[in-house]
């Protein structure tokens, strides 16, 4: 719900957002939503996880989209997740278990809806 909500934010705020839910490969009752949203600075969409408090950028410090972190782990390439990351601000994420082995499993199939506004 939280993913649901952050979305609404932005999206009040004049942003272009969305909620994406994060799938395994196997549907085994488990899931992760996200919110990404677009910066225009940057000229693409964003990785932003309110659950988490996270958000991944590349050796540049440059936030990046979930293509980008699902190329990147595919590839073997560098990311760095926020120093403040943690689960519902009661436990401090490592990126090894946030990126190479929770979201790793769920960033095999992507959902969200057609339109968000």
């Amino acid at each position: 719900m939280m993913a649901q909500m952050l979305t609404e934010v932005y999206l009040a705020m004049g942003f272009k957002a969305r909620f994406v839910t994060c799938l395994p490969r196997y549907l085994i009752g488990d899931c992760h939503v996200i919110t990404t949203v677009y910066s225009r600075t940057l000229n693409k969409w964003i990785w932003v996880d309110p659950t988490y408090d996270a958000y991944i950028t590349d050796e540049n410090g440059t936030m990046l989209s979930i293509s980008e972190v699902r190329s990147r782990l595919r590839n073997d390439q560098e990311l760095y997740l926020n120093d403040y990351a943690n689960w519902n601000h009661q436990s401090k994420q490592t990126k090894e278990y946030y990126l190479y082995y929770y979201m790793a499993k769920n960033l095999y199939y992507l959902e969200c809806m057609e339109e968000s506004r």
